[in-house]
């Protein structure tokens, strides 16, 4: 009576962890890109109070900066670059992505205006909001 395992089946069971390894890991990667654009969303909302709050503080929105914002973005700083574009009645914010984020295809640079306008230059829009 043999104890032990043959080469046959550690062939096999090898054979199907590699198998599994190549079907799980893209899945894993689209994961992180959908969870790190989750967080510029995020971010991207919670500058868009600061920019209200900014605008009933100085009735404009011309000349709001990202820094004069009471937003933190550096949950996302190594995935997304945020900017903030400003008029006296209007504004964009636009989270750009950035290292290894730039993979994301799909939804590419995210913007979000006074109007509530969502937008994804990638054109998935309804993939990348919430």
């Amino acid at each position: 009576m043999k104890h032990g395992f043959s080469f046959i089946e550690l062939m096999i069971v090898l054979t199907m962890i590699g198998i599994l390894s190549l079907i799980s890991y893209p899945m894993y990667g689209e994961h992180l890109i959908r969870t790190r654009r989750v967080c510029a969303v995020l971010a991207l909302l919670e500058a868009a109070g600061e920019m209200e709050k900014y605008h009933l503080t100085h009735d404009t929105y011309k000349n709001a900066h990202k820094e004069d914002l009471a937003f933190s973005d550096s949950r996302c700083d190594n995935y997304y670059r945020f900017s903030v574009s400003s008029e006296s009645d209007s504004y964009i914010l636009s989270a750009v992505p950035h290292g290894k984020q730039e993979k994301d295809v799909v939804c590419g640079t995210l913007t979000f205006d006074q109007l509530g306008k969502r937008n994804a230059s990638g054109g998935g829009d309804s993939k990348c909001w919430l």
